[in-house]
């Protein structure tokens, strides 16, 4: 999911437990000291999602099911793959260029080991886009990635929402008519904050 205006922030997990403290138990809990994750002691995921899906400041981009063996990591992406310049080899005297495409967009890994009565998770999450820049190699594009990791022992049907990645856009806009000089428009500059979220539930099969 994608909350606006940086919602879930530092400080903004706070304003989430405050909302939803009153239909769900939550408690905010870390594997480190920034605290990046908040588990819900009563709920169901269904009804979660649907509070989230209908709440205007969040916007849920995709609901996939993973199944996984112990031990094995799972791979989820929404984005799109990028065409990369690669390597050059050389055929009869001629350069040839290889090409090699790189997933970018939402990318999320979660690698469980599952006992008797805890199951423990280590889950990856990678928000990433290629942007053209002056470091480019070749005119290849340059990727800008913002990656977090997080572990954590969860009991079977447990259910937390990780956080801990958030992406920055400036944005500048300006209006008046256009038989008027310039100066006379008005300019306005907005900052806007997206931060991504997970909704997870955990269960053994």
């Amino acid at each position: 999911m994608r909350c606006r205006q940086g919602a879930l922030k530092v400080r903004g997990w706070h304003w989430l437990q405050n909302c939803y403290q009153g239909r769900f138990g939550v408690s905010v809990g870390s594997s480190s000291s920034m605290g990046n994750y908040i588990s819900f002691s009563s709920g169901t995921l269904n009804a979660m999602y649907e509070l989230f899906r209908t709440d205007n400041r969040f916007k849920v981009v995709s609901a996939p099911q993973l199944r996984m063996d112990s031990g094995r990591e799972a791979i989820f992406s929404v984005g799109e793959q990028v065409p990369v310049l690669g390597s050059v080899s050389y055929e009869d005297g001629k350069a040839v260029q290889s090409v090699t495409y790189r997933d970018s967009g939402v990318i999320f890994k979660v690698k469980p080991v599952i006992t008797s009565s805890r199951i423990s998770l280590n889950v990856n999450q990678q928000l990433s886009n290629f942007v053209k820049t002056d470091t480019g190699v070749n005119d290849s594009p340059t990727l800008l990635k913002r990656e977090v990791d997080t572990s954590l022992t969860l009991k079977d049907g447990d259910i937390v929402l990780l956080g801990g990645l958030a992406e920055n856009k400036d944005s500048q806009a300006s209006t008046g008519l256009s038989f008027l000089p310039k100066s006379w428009s008005q300019k306005s500059d907005e900052k806007s904050r997206t931060d991504m979220v997970i909704l997870l539930q955990v269960k053994k099969i």
